[in-house]
């Protein structure tokens, strides 16, 4: 088995074909589409012999991904992955309101230089025409880019398919990941296949290799698919490991916290990862009476990372859904940046958390006083 995201993929593709490898979920919990990994091998192959073959984007060719929540930005990464093209995921405007993203897209788009961008129908559209007119009224320097929907292929397409033999230097950019922004002005990370392999490597030694002994890993995710933590945690993680990834929209757990963990024990999820807010929404939001509809015991790892963590975050959660079968021990702080690919260390599954208190003032001196209770200058 190769080394790279795409060499996983065509492995899985082989000897799990019908597996699931992506749901996705209606804001009802229903599913509106599923990919096996040999639904998404195909679909990765259209796209990559697409940019090579008709759209004429040349290998370290940068590509802006454009996309709203979905699965059509997943076989968009990867045919960039396999097509040797730089693939730039970025936040996607709103399609009713297009003008209002639009000076955070031309910033992507200046720093990141690409030749193309790549989008899909329900989007296309009223992107466009918005782009054009934002280009007009702000003159820019930047060169003028093509755009092209990756979901209108073809059964000729299809049939025409020709990718050739995979030849991915490890050594080459796989993709450019914009910094959340949190303290500065978002920045583009540039990631080879070889730094990306080698951060999922490591988080597989950490976190999977308990559920491939128990019968497999399952993932649930309603994390943004442009984020480092859904991107990498997730999608790219899950790939890896050739498990399935059940997908919703951020905006869909954000109005009702409770379809993420309906999703979890329907599907029985091992492996979930989320920011603080949202395991603390999730404690005050989850009403008592839909408690008896959930079964967390399946889960073997909850990853709480992308911003800071706090301990009585853990302790609602576990409170509020310790009946419902979460465990002390599935619960995995983390911390990472997009600097470092993704997962920087996370703490080991079935080993608790160990919850220490310090002074603030302390690290600031470069040093290190922890204090024996709680008190206001503790972080």
């Amino acid at each position: 088995m190769g080394t790279t995201l795409v060499d996983q993929l065509l492995h899985w593709s082989s000897t799990a074909p019908d597996s699931v490898a992506f749901r996705w979920l209606r804001d009802d919990g229903s599913e509106e589409a599923i990919l096996s990994f040999a639904a998404l091998e195909t679909q990765t192959s259209i796209v990559s012999s697409r940019l090579m073959n008709e759209w004429l984007v040349g290998k370290g060719e940068r590509a802006l991904l454009v996309y709203l929540p979905g699965l059509a930005f997943i076989s968009a990464f990867l045919g960039c992955l396999r097509a040797g093209v730089v693939a730039v995921p970025i936040y996607p405007p709103d399609p009713a309101h297009p003008e209002k993203g639009l000076d955070k897209m031309d910033a992507h788009a200046r720093c990141a230089k690409p030749a193309v961008a790549l989008t899909e129908k329900r989007l296309s559209a009223a992107l466009r025409g918005a782009w054009v007119q934002h280009q007009t009224d702000v003159p820019s320097t930047q060169q003028p880019f093509a755009w092209y929907e990756t979901d209108d292929a073809s059964d000729d397409a299809v049939r025409s398919l020709f990718c050739g033999p995979l030849l991915i230097d490890e050594e080459a950019l796989a993709f450019i990941q914009f910094t959340s922004g949190s303290t500065g002005t978002p920045k583009g990370v540039s990631v080879t296949h070889k730094q990306l392999r080698a951060n999922l490597t490591a988080m597989g030694d950490v976190l999977a290799s308990p559920s491939r002994d128990a019968g497999g890993l399952r993932f649930c995710c309603w994390l943004p698919q442009y984020h480092d933590l859904g991107l990498i945690g997730n999608i790219a993680f899950s790939i890896v490991e050739g498990a399935s990834c059940t997908l919703m929209s951020p905006a869909s757990f954000v109005k009702r916290p409770v379809r993420w963990l309906e999703a979890i024990s329907y599907y029985s999820a091992t492996h979930i990862f989320a920011p603080n807010f949202a395991f603390e929404l999730c404690a005050r939001k989850v009403r008592d009476e839909q408690l008896g509809r959930l079964d967390l015991s399946c889960v073997m790892s909850a990853v709480n990372g992308a911003e800071p963590l706090r301990p009585s975050t853990m302790h609602r959660f576990l409170e509020r859904f310790g009946p419902c079968g979460f465990r002390l021990d599935a619960y995995s702080p983390g911390y990472g940046c997009a600097e470092n690919v993704l997962v920087i260390s996370v703490s080991l599954p079935n080993q608790p958390a160990l919850e220490i208190h310090v002074a603030r003032e302390s690290l600031t001196r470069g040093c290190f006083i922890q204090l024996a209770v709680p008190s206001k200058s503790k972080r």
